[in-house]
């Protein structure tokens, strides 16, 4: 019993010691019921969906769509349309008769409508959405596919395609039922998070009010790739994670501790103004690009050429 309560604990807390929650997967008692009180919008499938859950097998389709218009400022008053379509399996190995604390969970997400992002002029996108297949993309991507196996009633790690699209806190981080905007969900210190990457994780219980995780993650993996060989091409991505769960003054609160280290080279912030404005010289009058080459022939001290951005090969956050 001891142990069933342990393990409870760390299940239940996954979500918040990891951006990343494979499963277990929490199942009504039924998925039937009338329209205004049951679960799902297609309710238990005849009771097809409860014998399913009973077995350890979840499906899930939802699908969102965000009207939007640029009411002032932006390039123009543009308006249009964006949705998701998330397909969602997962898949309990306990429940299922297999082996006590797996859960595999496979995920894909496809982008639809008409994207107003690129018209916005802001530098977060006003949807988080719009990122999803892919920056103003339409299609569909692999958000994740992985599988997390408890070791203990402490302990449990995950391999796989991990999904950071959807972190789930108090008040923000997910974006289908919480805030959409971007700026509201993650800290722009965050930024180089990958949305959807190859990797692997420990996380660790050691009390129900603390969760501790580390995470080592390919740095430039995309939904849209799903091929696990180009995985740590360019470096790694190692992330740790705490949160200690508060109850100050009798409200609930959470106290967390996010760091990250990544040897992936990345466009450094500290550039020289002019050398950035010569190349967009070039990439928008190509002809500039020819005049400051014969200029410099005749003389080399008064046109200076273009140079290629600083680079910066770790971060730390």
């Amino acid at each position: 019993m001891k142990n069933l309560l342990r393990l409870t604990a760390l299940l239940s807390a996954l979500g918040a010691a990891l951006p990343v929650h494979s499963a277990p997967y929490p199942t009504p008692d039924t998925w039937g019921g009338d329209l205004a009180t049951r679960p799902r919008l297609t309710g238990d499938w005849g009771g097809v969906r409860d014998d399913l859950a009973k077995k350890g097998v979840v499906l899930d389709v939802d699908a969102y769509w965000w009207p939007q218009k640029i009411t002032g400022g932006g390039k123009n008053s543009s308006g249009g349309n964006w949705g998701n379509l998330n397909i969602e399996l997962n898949v309990d190995t306990g429940k299922a008769g297999l082996w006590p604390g797996g859960f595999f969970k496979v995920k894909t997400v496809t982008g639809f409508g008409h994207y107003i992002g690129k018209d916005t002029g802001a530098i977060l996108p006003a949807n988080a959405a719009w990122s999803l297949p892919a920056s103003g993309e339409d299609g569909t991507g692999l958000l994740e596919f992985s599988f997390l196996q408890f070791l203990s009633p402490k302990l449990g790690v995950m391999v796989g395609k991990m999904d950071f699209s959807a972190t789930p806190g108090l008040f923000t981080g997910d974006y289908r039922t919480q805030f959409a905007n971007l700026g509201l969900k993650v800290p722009l210190a965050a930024a180089m998070f990958p949305i959807s990457t190859f990797g692997a994780s420990v996380i660790y219980v050691p009390s129900p009010a603390v969760n501790l995780a580390f995470m080592l993650l390919d740095p430039s993996g995309t939904i849209k790739n799903d091929d696990v060989s180009d995985a740590f091409d360019d470096g790694v991505f190692a992330v740790a994670t705490g949160e200690v769960k508060t109850n100050l003054f009798g409200l609930t609160g959470n106290q967390g501790l996010l760091l990250y280290w990544s040897n992936k080279e990345h466009t450094s912030l500290v550039q020289d103004p002019s050398n950035i404005a010569r190349q967009l010289l070039n990439e928008k009058y190509p002809w500039f690009g020819d005049l400051s080459e014969i200029l410099g022939g005749f003389a080399p001290g008064l046109v200076a050429p273009v140079q290629p951005l600083n680079i910066r090969a770790a971060a730390l956050a």
